[in-house]
């Protein structure tokens, strides 16, 4: 995180000393407490944006559901592309099972704990 950091700092030296470039840098954390002097220094307005209210909440966990949904559909129309790569024709997609879920799903918590991981691999690497 911290060479990332650095880099972005370096690059945004860039952009302000060239005063023909027009850019708007808008940034999100849910971490601002770990953010860097030098960073806050560079956005000049802050807004605190709380927690989500029951409603919506409702509101996007409908939206992860229907992304769920979505990528679960794929698995059906992937075995057809699958058969027909094959010279086998499938004419209609297999409903949406159970199990389709649970490999999106299975999916997204493999993702989650490889970001975790190289997180924490990124964090030793810069306090050691």
């Amino acid at each position: 995180m911290a060479n990332m950091t650095t880099e972005f700092m370096a690059l945004w030296d860039g952009i302000s000393t060239d005063p023909n470039v027009r850019v708007m840098v808008l940034a999100a954390t849910n971490r601002p407490s770990e953010l860097d002097e030098a960073i806050l220094r560079r956005l000049p307005q802050a807004f605190d944006i709380g927690m989500p209210d029951r409603k919506e909440k409702y509101e996007i966990l409908k939206v992860d559901i229907f992304e769920l949904c979505e990528k679960a559909t794929y698995f059906p129309i992937r075995e057809i592309l699958e058969k027909e790569g094959k010279g086998r024709p499938c004419p209609v997609p297999r409903p949406l099972s159970q199990l389709d879920l649970e490999k999106v799903l299975d999916w997204i918590w493999r993702k989650f704990l490889l970001c975790r991981r190289r997180r924490k691999l990124q964090q030793a690497s810069t306090v050691g």
